[in-house]
């Protein structure tokens, strides 16, 4: 069973609402991630921690100094993706 399994409709519906790509695995570990790209050529991440029973961690960066996380609720995990997606955004703006 997955680590995920909890969480995997909320994020599925977030990557779809976004066209996100989003990938599962990385070097033989189970993740979930997606990363976008400025115009300019930017990179950007944005990671869900799994799930423990209460809350969720959502990370956001910009593979050098700007970062932002959230600990939420499970049942706020979309809300958090959606605001984690502006937030890389508005920096992609500025880069």
């Amino acid at each position: 069973m997955s680590y995920y399994s909890a969480i995997d409709p909320a994020i599925e519906a977030w990557r779809t609402r976004h066209s996100l790509p989003l990938s599962t695995s990385f070097k033989d570990t189970e993740v979930r991630t997606t990363e976008l790209v400025s115009a300019t050529g930017e990179r950007f991440q944005i990671w869900i921690d799994p799930p423990n029973p209460q809350e969720v961690g959502v990370h956001a960066w910009d593979y050098k100094k700007m970062r932002r996380d959230w600990n939420v609720p499970i049942t706020q995990l979309g809300a958090a993706l959606d605001e984690s997606v502006r937030v890389v955004r508005g920096w992609m703006q500025g880069a």
